[in-house]
């Protein structure tokens, strides 16, 4: 399952990438958290999710590529 904390920290970044979640995202947010492994091995980049969770995981990508201790995962 994700941390809400890793969730939040992409949202709230200086660049957010949304000013509010529509009720696809939010719905859509529980099933992605525990089918999708924290560390993303399992994600297909060929699947439904909505744009925000791609870019959720492109985000959270740059950050495990740099530094898997990193607080800002």
């Amino acid at each position: 399952m994700h941390s809400n904390l890793h969730a939040e920290i992409f949202l709230r970044q200086d660049k957010k990438p949304v000013k509010v979640i529509n009720k696809d995202q939010w719905l859509s947010f529980h099933e992605f958290s525990t089918t999708v492994a924290e560390d993303l091995s399992n994600h297909d980049d060929m699947s439904a999710w909505p744009v925000l969770f791609d870019e959720y995981v492109e985000w959270k990508r740059e950050r495990l590529s740099g530094d898997e201790n990193n607080i800002n995962l």
